[in-house]
């Protein structure tokens, strides 16, 4: 079969770029209705001031443990560590997602064929050794799901792309858990919608500190 690649998506002022392959008229106009969303959800998410980076250890220590009278707990104080490490390497992920829509990518549309037979997978990245190609492949299902469920589905796969993550079940609560949270594809997934802010303080912060005794 024979693929085409479509004109170049050109976004925010030409800066970012994708690219797609494959896709015939209708599922092109829908790629190209994603892209404004993600590239204006990792500005935000990786935004000095408001993002992602902006939640350092010093800085969740001072506005929501001490700020709200609560000590680090000394059950907890190896987390410390852990913490820095989690949100280094999720600031890193993040940084590099938005980097790969500013060097470009293709999406290639696979129709109902290889993975995409059966309608159970949406999209996926291919890796030869541990280098992604640079590529991310859409089934059919993808087009059949809610701009929401595309535009998760998006972050998911734009995280392995760039972020080499992974596929991780199991609890965070614990510093091995917090770790591996962070090479989670499924993080990413839920960053396109939920305020970040919440999902750290939920996720993480929760469980490192105890209050001050009465």
């Amino acid at each position: 079969m024979k693929f085409f690649i479509g004109a170049l998506l050109l976004l925010s002022s030409n800066v970012y770029a994708v690219s797609t392959s494959g896709c015939h008229s209708s599922y092109k106009k829908t790629i190209e209705s994603l892209q404004p969303d993600l590239v204006q959800r990792l500005e935000e998410l990786n935004d000095r001031r408001e993002g992602i980076p902006l939640f350092t250890l010093p800085y969740v220590r001072r506005n929501f443990v001490e700020a709200n009278n609560r000590n680090p707990s000394p059950r907890y104080n190896s987390h410390n560590r852990t913490y820095s490490s989690f949100h280094s390497k999720v600031s890193t992920v993040i940084s590099k997602m938005q980097a790969k829509m500013k060097s470009g990518f293709t999406y290639v549309c696979k129709g109902n064929r290889g993975r995409c037979k059966g309608g159970e997978v949406y999209a996926y990245v291919m890796f030869l050794g541990n280098y992604p190609l640079n590529k991310i492949y859409l089934c059919e299902s993808f087009f059949k799901e809610d701009r929401e469920e595309q535009l998760r589905t998006s972050m998911h796969e734009l995280s392995h792309l760039a972020g080499k993550t992974e596929h991780y079940f199991g609890t965070i609560f614990n510093d091995a858990g917090m770790v591996e949270e962070a090479n989670n594809a499924y993080f990413y997934e839920k960053l396109m919608f939920n305020d970040h802010e919440q999902i750290f303080r939920r996720q993480v912060w929760g469980f490192l500190w105890a209050k001050f005794p009465n």
